[in-house]
């Protein structure tokens, strides 16, 4: 398994980082939820995204793009919600200044959903993304992946992604089209260059790693990270939200999402936080999540009806898929501007210190949560 130098990290740093510039936009908000309980500095609704949401975020040139689902028609239960793929650009002050259609439904045998992304050091993006194949009265989830550059989005056809149904079975590493089973899943997100993460569908507490190297190269399992089953916000489910973090060579901030059933039955999602650490031989693992989850729906009941957010009454969710670092004078991470979807139809920018999040970490090596590796 390959993990990157110490120089391959600056050079991600360089491109994950953005500035705070506060100028002209209001982050009061905040002020109006539970001051006790959040861990948040601030945020503010982004006008013009209505029905917009679980969106990647990038930045190049001094724009913020923002690449998510714009929702026409609510799926029934256990079918997708439909709706294209739209590329948004903020201009300088938070607002939205121009929107482009990349993807529809019917232009694939597949439905494209929730892309994730990292900026690579030459410049182009890493894009995770989950295409939902749609077989008789079934839909499945698989991994996708597409390797490009905002050029090229803007520009002209979409560039097709590659979709992994198999990966190879056992512990060892297998290449495509050898001894190879289907594997159905989603969240996936770039931890890396080459390095990407999903959770296989049905398996809720585990994360599947593998290394893509490019259109025509061997797909690798690489190892599998278990998580705990006892987080109280995410007893039911725990996710990937965005790409990590970096803080230093082994250690790196990841937000994650987790869900619970409620009282009534409801699944409720949140977004915490965790760390993600890469040891001398670049195993990954992740410890120190976040006992309660730094974002979560009742945290927008005072700037608007969270009830009007949803498209299905079943659920109430806040979810993740971009966010971007923000450094100091000596590269140290700051903050983390976030942006997250409350419901299915609004979509906000919410400023985490990340003093918040890693002042309670233990810095040590886990015998929990497991690793399976590659022999």
């Amino acid at each position: 398994m390959s993990h990157e130098t110490d120089e391959s990290l600056d050079s991600e740093r360089s491109f994950e980082t953005a500035l705070l510039d506060t100028s002209g936009i209001d982050y009061s908000e905040a002020s109006s939820v539970d001051s006790k309980r959040h861990s948040i500095e601030g945020f503010r609704e982004i006008q013009g995204l209505d029905g917009f949401y679980n969106a990647a975020v990038w930045t190049e040139n001094g724009k913020t793009y923002l690449w998510g689902r714009q929702v026409e028609t609510a799926g029934k239960e256990g079918q997708p919600d439909i709706g294209s793929l739209v590329l948004k650009t903020l201009g300088p002050h938070g607002e939205v200044a121009s929107s482009k259609e990349l993807w529809k439904p019917g232009d694939s045998e597949y439905l494209l959903e929730d892309p994730r992304a990292l900026q690579l050091p030459d410049g182009r993006i890493a894009f995770g993304l989950t295409a939902v194949d749609h077989v008789d009265d079934d839909y499945i989830p698989y991994p996708a992946v597409l390797i490009t550059s905002t050029k090229e989005l803007m520009g002209g056809d979409f560039p097709e992604p590659i979709v992994i149904r198999t990966l190879g079975s056992g512990d060892q590493t297998m290449p495509l089209g050898k001894d190879v089973s289907y594997i159905a899943g989603k969240n996936v997100t770039s931890l890396g260059p080459n390095l990407f993460a999903f959770r296989q569908e049905d398996d809720n507490h585990r994360l599947k790693v593998f290394e893509y190297r490019g259109a025509g190269e061997d797909i690798a399992y690489s190892q599998d990270i278990l998580l705990p089953k006892n987080i109280p916000w995410a007893q039911f489910k725990i996710g990937t939200t965005t790409s990590p973090i970096w803080l230093n060579e082994h250690e790196a901030v990841l937000l994650i999402h987790g869900i619970r059933r409620t009282e009534n039955n409801k699944l409720e999602y949140s977004i915490g936080s965790s760390r993600l650490l890469k040891d001398e031989k670049g195993i990954l693992s992740i410890d120190n999540i976040s006992p309660e989850p730094l974002i979560y729906p009742d945290l927008f009941n005072g700037p608007f009806d969270t009830r009007e957010t949803e498209l299905h009454e079943e659920r109430r969710v806040v979810y993740l898929c971009g966010a971007l670092a923000v450094r100091g004078v000596n590269d140290d991470l700051e903050y983390i501007k976030a942006y997250p979807n409350v419901g299915d139809k609004r979509t906000v920018e919410v400023i985490l210190p990340v003093v918040n999040i890693t002042k309670g970490w233990k810095r040590h090596n886990p015998t929990e949560p497991e690793i399976s590796r590659v022999a």
